[in-house]
């Protein structure tokens, strides 16, 4: 099973902001990345 967070929790805990986590999401600026939807 896959630990996870969410783009709020990573924000917090890198101290960057949610749009930050977004943006390097989107360009594979993290390692690792596995995007999930909410919508269900």
């Amino acid at each position: 099973m896959f630990e996870y967070m969410t783009v709020q929790e990573a924000s917090t805990k890198w101290n960057i902001s949610e749009q930050r986590v977004q943006t390097l999401c989107s360009e594979n600026g993290i390692e690792g990345i596995v995007h999930l939807s909410r919508v269900a």
